[in-house]
């Protein structure tokens, strides 16, 4: 029977972590199935110190060689329920979009320390430690009162140096003083939330997934793959349990479909193709989200596309409130689109598909030739008239 792909990675891992040798989860992901088998043999005869890896594929071992085959066979297809991580978990992650947000949502959880399967009902705290505070009315209450108090602090300090409301120039020194008392209070609030956050031991899982922190999905293809691959030779380790996995997967798809429900592509803020929209969009999300923390910075309007859409995924997963930051966000994008130049058309059906057969093709190339056409032959026979 014909080994999966995720088989061949799994007993190359196995085998890797057997003989204490270095395995190169990237590399390994970039490997198509021909490629994989090669590699797999190359380490089995490795592993048994086999030097003439020909023999290996054309049968010609000795009888102690292949027993010792047969015993490693046995002993990788025995350790498949054990530290394989199945399709079953990891089928999803097929699109653009899904490997984005599982790819986002680790670093999200490396960088606020919280732990979805220590506490999976803690999501919202990852929006709370790692987005800006919205000015709602919960904001705006809590700066009243932090004004409140530094306004107390700077009339005892006006106070105790004998300044009296009576004296000139008193209300404008208690101004200063509690702007001082109030942004004084302000940076201790900043200071005790990262002290609090690098305070904040890694869990067993957080230590486990920190490296992908390193990688970048919207740059490599096979990212996902490369994590499957480490998280797979973590648990050949003991590093983590399989079952850890596999909760951690199941809960980042659950979110993803609950985002992937809510956060639809029709929304003018994700439908535009256009690029002056598209990096207004973009740049506005790194301002307030610092989202090049996430994804690697890029000036492709495609991609830069695809990195709104998962930021919206993850604002919808981890934010309490959510629908106060998207309106923000689409009310700019309004305001952007009003002053931006759309030379856009619009076609029905039948005249799409009549030029479609004009252009001999819906390619965007043959739809620019023909459109081209279309105008030149126009404009000549217009001039021609004349």
């Amino acid at each position: 029977m014909k080994a999966k792909e995720s088989h061949l990675r799994f007993y190359v891992l196995f085998l890797s972590y057997q003989d204490k040798q270095y395995s190169d989860y990237r590399d390994l992901s970039l490997l198509d199935y021909k490629d994989l088998q090669h590699r797999f043999i190359e380490s089995l005869a490795a592993h048994l110190r086999i030097t003439e890896v020909d023999k290996l594929e054309e049968g010609g071992l000795t009888p102690d060689q292949s027993d010792a085959l047969n015993s490693t066979l046995n002993r990788l297809f025995d350790n498949l329920d054990n530290y394989l991580i199945t399709d079953e978990y990891t089928s999803w992650l097929t699109s653009d979009r899904e490997i984005l947000f599982f790819h986002s949502m680790l670093k999200v959880m490396s960088i606020s320390k919280i732990d979805l399967i220590e506490r999976p009902k803690d999501v919202k705290l990852i929006g709370d430690t790692l987005w800006p505070k919205l000015r709602d009315k919960e904001y705006k209450k809590h700066i009243t009162e932090q004004r409140k108090e530094a306004e107390k602090k700077a009339k005892h300090y006006l106070e105790r140096h004998n300044i009296r409301p009576s004296d000139d120039g008193y209300y404008e020194q208690l101004e200063k003083e509690t702007e001082h008392y109030f942004r004084r209070e302000v940076d201790l609030d900043t200071r005790e939330e990262i002290m609090e956050l690098e305070d904040t031991p890694l869990t067993s899982t957080l230590e486990t997934t920190k490296l992908v922190c390193s990688l970048c999905s919207t740059i490599d293809k096979k990212c996902h793959i490369t994590i499957i691959n480490y998280l797979t030779y973590c648990c050949i380790a003991k590093n983590i349990e399989l079952r850890t996995v596999q909760l951690l997967l199941l809960n980042i798809r659950n979110l993803y479909i609950l985002s992937y429900q809510k956060i639809s592509l029709n929304w003018d803020i994700l439908k535009t193709n256009n690029k002056h929209l598209i990096r207004k969009t973009y740049d506005r999300l790194e301002s307030q989200y610092k989202i090049t923390n996430l994804f690697f910075p890029t000036e492709d309007p495609e991609i830069q596309k695809k990195c709104i859409v998962t930021t919206l995924d993850l604002l919808f997963a981890t934010a309490s409130n959510f629908e106060h930051r998207f309106k923000l966000l689409a009310d700019k994008f309004s305001l952007d689109k009003s002053n931006s130049e759309d030379h856009s058309i619009a076609l029905n059906d039948k005249q799409w598909d009549m030029l479609v057969d004009l252009a001999g093709g819906d390619t965007k190339p043959k739809i620019n030739r023909a459109l081209n056409k279309i105008l030149k032959d126009a404009y000549k026979n217009r001039f021609h008239e004349k």
